[in-house]
């Protein structure tokens, strides 16, 4: 039996199943201290309104498909979870962002970009025992130097309040577009030795979403965004939560009559694949595992230069009632230097001319795919949105993607909850015992503020 029969067939028994059911008998003897906390730990257990950092499992049997969680140092992956305001406590919503910072795939690159293969705790860990609002409030801070990243699960976009969702942050720790399963041994570049690289992000997407799957089973409202890399991993993240709590038809506590929204928002996705990347390259990360998951046909389509583009082709006709927006830019000097280091030959026009070529073939695809392009900029994305946030016009065009409209049956109800609230405050509630709820969060999230800018001055001074 060939490869690829054996990666059919793998994908089969995945995908048949769902994601849930595929977590038995999990290990957490890899969570220390500093990996946070073991994923195991019911999530009602869990404090609201503050980000917390999860170790998820690595299955104890190590032959099972996508069940080693790991950054590319071979160390702890985690990823963080915050739960609303327990005036808007639910199981109905969740937001998911999945980090970006570019890919290697040889000796040189990886050698170039070692410093981005262990977990980014420096990003995140800062942020840790916070609400959204604080993050926000600190990252605004003058401290701080005014940083170019937003804490999207602080924001409203239409009429969508993000603060009432559960949210997760995926961070990106294997340079691999989060679709990696294997271990490669590059030589080193210094010739002293071996540099050994675990290109697991197929494993830590599987594992953040077998979390999902099991801590939320009545989800209504899914959206995803990502940047970059992140946002080149979005068909797969999509696909398999679709798969999940749509076309298997998982079966809750209650009868279930509605199919769950899940819209999504790639921010300066990096989806050109020229072919001698695809040739000599690829397969570096063994990607096949999580594109057969997807029924793609990988095989005849391996070193296509298309590739991106018909990948993403084939699910967006899996979209339904759902919408799919891509943020992106003429000018995109990151998209563009990655291009070129993967064979891409040509100048920023010449990248421009290839990106709107697959763009126009995604909007041929479905009627619920469309584009936002930011204007007179020469930049690449940031974290939770953030250009795009600042631009004119977006959050009219974004509110039409994240919608709290429920879909039965594929078409379209008036949403079963209460809508989200105009405001921003998560801790804004005109019941009583949620007011004084609202006021010890404000109070907390005010004092952690002040201390945790206390400490970068003092950070400032003693540098």
């Amino acid at each position: 039996m060939d490869r690829y029969a054996v990666l059919f067939l793998t994908a089969i028994a995945i995908s048949s199943v769902p994601l849930a059911q595929a977590v038995n008998d999990l290990t957490y003897d890899h969570c220390t201290a500093d990996a946070g906390i073991r994923g195991d730990v019911p999530i009602q257990d869990l404090p609201d309104n503050s980000m917390q950092k999860i170790c998820p499992g690595r299955k104890a049997d190590e032959t099972e498909p996508l069940g080693q969680p790991m950054c590319g140092d071979g160390g702890s992956y985690s990823f963080y979870f915050t739960k609303p305001n327990v005036s808007f406590a639910n199981e109905e919503k969740l937001l998911i962002e999945v980090q970006g910072g570019g890919a290697c795939w040889d000796t040189a690159t990886c050698a170039e970009r070692s410093n981005f293969l262990s977990m980014p705790t420096d990003d995140f860990d800062n942020f840790i025992g916070l609400s959204c609002t604080a993050i926000q409030n600190l990252l605004e801070s003058p401290f701080l130097g005014g940083i170019d990243i937003t804490a999207l699960c602080a924001q409203q976009i239409g009429n969508v309040n993000l603060s009432t969702y559960n949210a997760i942050i995926i961070p990106y720790c294997t340079q691999d577009i989060h679709i990696g399963d294997q271990i490669m041994d590059y030589e080193s570049s210094e010739n002293t030795g071996n540099q050994v690289v675990a290109h697991h992000g197929g494993h830590n997407i599987m594992a953040t979403l077998d979390w999902v799957i099991q801590n939320f089973p009545n989800l209504k409202y899914i959206d995803i965004t990502g940047c970059s890399a992140g946002g080149t991993a979005l068909p797969f993240v999509y696909d398999l939560l679709n798969k999940h709590y749509n076309n298997n038809n998982i079966a809750t506590s209650e009868e279930k009559n509605w199919r769950v929204s899940i819209n999504v928002i790639m921010d300066s996705a990096v989806f050109l694949t020229p072919e001698p990347f695809l040739k000599n390259y690829f397969g570096n990360w063994n990607p096949e595992t999580m594109i057969v998951m997807t029924g793609f046909d990988f095989e005849q389509f391996q070193y296509d230069p298309d590739y991106a583009t018909k990948l993403t082709e084939h699910i967006l006709q899996t979209v339904g009632d759902n919408q799919w927006g891509l943020v992106t830019h003429e000018k995109d000097p990151v998209s563009l230097s990655f291009w070129q280091e993967m064979g891409g030959v040509g100048n920023i026009d010449d990248w421009w001319s290839e990106m709107s070529a697959s763009l126009e073939v995604w909007k041929e695809s479905s009627d619920n795919f469309d584009t936002f392009l930011i204007p007179d900029a020469e930049e690449h994305c940031s974290f939770g949105l953030h250009y795009a946030l600042e631009t004119p016009g977006f959050d009219s065009w974004a509110s039409e993607i994240w919608k709290e409209v429920e879909v039965g049956n594929g078409v379209n109800k008036a949403p079963t909850v209460a809508p989200s609230p105009v405001s921003n405050d998560p801790t804004a509630d005109s019941n009583d015992s949620n007011e004084q709820s609202s006021s010890l969060s404000n109070f907390f999230d005010i004092f952690n503020v002040i201390v945790v800018t206390l400490v970068s001055v003092v950070c400032l001074i003693a540098t």
